[in-house]
């Protein structure tokens, strides 16, 4: 609303994650913030994924590493200041007696209260921002194409090598 541009990324010269704001269309960068510990590149896990809100918010993937090679992917919401909590979400299948590691191939937000997230079997998840309840599953079962997905609003689009295909958030429906 004020003309922020706000990006999200890795450091070139340490790797370390943070905020960057431009007051000035790009021309020049002011670091807002940098990520938490618990969501920097460690021997216990890595930032994968992330993405941006309209108002500012970023989500962060970061696939923590358990039992020395098994991966458990957690999102973590960051407020425009960049605190940290992690939402109460699991991809489906990733826990339990016969758990798979599943991780996290896209993530984007709809609108500002709503994350979809994208598994590597291309089901993508509507989940709440506030408690990581999911709203909507969108399954695309029997498809061989790859799913990109994207967000304008409440619409999600979704390209495949064939169609673009586009969803009412708010429904749940195709339009």
């Amino acid at each position: 609303d004020n003309g922020t541009l706000r990006i999200i990324g890795s450091n070139g010269d340490d790797e370390s994650k943070s905020a960057w704001d431009s007051k000035d269309k790009g021309a020049s960068w002011e670091k807002a913030y940098d990520f938490p510990a618990e969501i920097q590149d460690s021997d216990e896990g890595y930032a994968d994924r992330g993405a941006l809100s309209a108002d500012g918010k970023a989500v962060c993937v970061y696939n923590k590493i358990e039992n020395g090679s098994d991966i458990k992917p957690i999102l973590y919401l960051l407020d425009q200041n960049g605190s940290a909590r992690p939402l109460a979400f699991e991809l489906p299948g990733s826990k339990g007696e016969n758990a798979q590691t599943k991780l996290v191939m896209g993530v984007t937000f709809a609108g500002n209260d709503q994350l979809l997230v994208k598994d590597e079997t291309d089901t993508i998840y509507q989940i709440s921002t506030e408690d990581g309840s999911v709203k909507q599953t969108y399954d695309f079962d029997g498809s061989l194409d790859s799913h990109q997905v994207y967000a304008a609003g409440t619409k999600m689009i979704i390209f495949t090598s064939t169609e673009a295909l586009v969803y009412d958030t708010e429904t749940g429906e195709q339009v």
